[in-house]
């Protein structure tokens, strides 16, 4: 899943996970609750990077990019080499 995925980019870029918690219950239930903070770590990330990875966290599965868009996404194609 996409989510996944979005949550190891998201640290990558980010250099901090999305979701913090004192324990992992707590980290869990900031997954189910909150949105991750795309201003912290993100100062040098483009937009469309940042939008990019906020669809692939979404709390809604139906909200994600499938991988094949992902990789077809314009701000992904412009960055691979």
């Amino acid at each position: 899943d996409m989510w996944g995925v979005g949550a190891v980019v998201y640290m990558s870029m980010a250099g901090h996970p999305p979701f913090g918690g004192i324990d992992e219950a707590n980290v869990m239930r900031n997954v189910l609750a909150s949105r991750p903070d795309f201003n912290a770590g993100f100062e040098a990330v483009e937009r469309a990077g940042a939008e990019l990875v906020e669809r692939m966290l979404s709390q809604d599965p139906k909200g994600r990019p499938r991988a094949d868009r992902v990789i077809a996404d314009a701000w992904v194609v412009g960055h691979v080499r």
